[in-house]
């Protein structure tokens, strides 16, 4: 795919970064959707297989590795602090016995 890049006052502007929300050599949120989505079903190169033969876009399994465990750290982190802050609390009313 090739970008159309604009310079203004000496700065490369690149529209297209901009509308789609990905940054150079990123990926976008709905893209890292699909490739976590593979790569729970299978393995991490055959997810990659798989991204190019139903979407057309190549990604290296490492990259889709990087991607997938990115997002389960942060599952983990998002169930950790839920579960914290869902554990009873002794309420302090401040009335002595």
């Amino acid at each position: 795919m090739q970008e159309q890049c604009l310079l203004k006052e000496k700065k490369r502007n690149r529209p297209f970064l901009k509308i789609a929300r990905v940054s150079n050599r990123g990926c976008s949120h709905k893209l890292q959707r699909v490739v976590c989505d593979l790569a729970a079903d299978s393995s991490f190169d055959q997810a990659s297989k798989k991204l190019k033969e139903h979407y057309g876009v190549e990604l290296c399994s490492e990259t889709i590795r990087q991607i997938t465990e990115r997002h389960a750290k942060r599952a983990q982190k998002f169930n950790r602090d839920k579960t914290e802050c869902a554990a009873p609390r002794k309420l302090d009313t401040g009335i002595r016995n």
